[in-house]
């Protein structure tokens, strides 16, 4: 599904847009990786992958706020200079 959602946009179709991948699995982030994440798609159409992706495994879907929270900890702070504001706004 993601791919043909993904051929809908064209060389640098993403272009100016802050994308940030999240995704679900049952297995831990190495099988993840293995597939391939898709933060070099994006980028290859054009898009500015910040920071990784959220990844929650199922394991992580009884606590789906405490991922989240960890992820945001860590990549918020890079979105927003990325975005255009400052560190010290963050």
């Amino acid at each position: 599904m993601l791919k043909a959602f993904l051929d809908r946009y064209g060389s640098n179709g993403l272009a100016r847009v802050l994308a940030v991948p999240v995704m679900t699995g049952g297995l831990g982030r190495s099988y993840a990786r293995r597939r391939g994440p898709p933060a070099p798609v994006l980028v290859e159409l054009g898009a500015t992958v910040p920071a990784r992706g959220l990844y929650v495994t199922e394991s992580e879907h009884t606590d789906v706020d405490a991922a989240i929270a960890g992820w945001v900890a860590a990549a918020v702070p890079l979105i927003r200079v990325l975005a255009g504001y400052g560190a010290s706004e963050v």
